[in-house]
């Protein structure tokens, strides 16, 4: 599988975990309580309460924060700061990149969504394995460019 072809295949995977999320809130709709857990802390325990229509809120910032991550992904090549002795390659990695931490944003809101219907903490390991979602990717691919 090339890149392009990945890169594709983990923008419609993100784009369908966030509309997942979005199919179960419909789902749980009814069976869901009138207050649900709208903020978690550092350590994934719930420390804000909110009506039931709030749940609404995080796919909206997810699907937002996940478009922008995208469009940013989109961008034309010659707007990409990438070394010039490989700037296709390195183009292209990069894209992959920011593909790979649109999904990981994709799957932290989608997780948080059903958190809040479910009404359970997020767990205190959620904000480690989000940090390292985001950061190894990175790293990685900061390698492989070089």
């Amino acid at each position: 599988m090339n890149r392009k072809t990945l890169r594709r295949a983990l923008h419609v995977l993100g784009l369908l975990v966030l509309l997942g999320s979005m199919v179960f809130i419909a789902l749980r709709w009814s069976s869901m309580p009138d207050q649900i857990p709208t903020h978690f802390n550092a350590a994934g325990r719930i420390d804000g309460w909110n009506g039931k229509p709030a749940v609404i809120v995080l796919p909206i910032i997810g699907l937002a924060v996940y478009g922008l991550v995208c469009f940013v992904g989109a961008l034309p090549a010659n707007l990409w700061n990438t070394p010039s002795d490989r700037p296709v390659r390195n183009t292209e990695t990069a894209r992959l990149l920011i593909a790979v931490m649109a999904l990981a944003v994709a799957v932290s809101f989608a997780y948080m969504t059903v958190c809040s219907v479910l009404c359970v903490p997020l767990g205190r390991w959620f904000l480690p394995v989000f940090i390292a979602g985001l950061s190894l990717p990175f790293v990685g691919f900061l390698i492989a460019s070089l």
